[in-house]
């Protein structure tokens, strides 16, 4: 038996399985961004999707200040995201060269932060849009991945291969 004042209410429309979740992907969020990413207020960031991660980075971030990007394929939810926060949106799929939009809502510089939760798909985009001493922080298994092995040769870093593996770029200044 719990105490009621204990437990937590989830809404209706989620099944069961869904609300333990939701800690797994803050704490993901959160780690990548302020303990791996050391977060500033005077960073951009940019999330991948809308997904739980990206979401919830997304809340972290504007919180903390910080400039928030994110992507989607539905305008729909790119309002809603600018609702939570977002200083810019983009639409991946009206945009396919979408890291030039967010290089552009950057003023050139490119993000201090990315959430990369793509994998192959976008890891490559991401490192375009990705500014000078900028943090990767991998939300993906991508060790088959082909960008992640030219990352590795182009950074001379080892292939993410878990759950929010990070990495500066070792070379530039911010």
């Amino acid at each position: 038996m719990s105490d009621a004042a204990a437990l937590v209410a989830f809404p209706k429309h989620l099944s069961y399985e869904r609300p333990p979740r939701l800690p797994c992907t803050g704490v993901t969020a959160w780690n990548a961004l302020f303990k791996r990413g050391n977060l500033d207020s005077k960073d951009f960031v940019l999330l991948e999707g809308t997904g739980g991660v990206s979401v919830i980075g997304l809340q972290l971030a504007a919180a903390a200040g910080a400039k928030a990007i994110i992507t989607s394929s539905s305008d729909e939810k790119l309002e809603h995201a600018k609702k939570l926060g977002a200083f810019g949106t983009v639409n991946y799929r009206s945009n396919p060269d979408w890291q030039k939009e967010v290089r552009t809502l950057t003023g050139g510089k490119g993000v201090d932060q990315v959430l990369e939760v793509g994998g192959q798909d976008t890891l490559p985009k991401a490192l375009e849009a990705l500014g000078y001493e900028g943090h990767v922080a991998v939300i993906a298994d991508c060790r088959a991945s082909r960008a992640a092995c030219r990352w590795e040769r182009s950074w001379g870093s080892t292939p993410p291969s878990a759950a929010s593996t990070s990495a500066r770029a070792p070379t530039s200044k911010r």
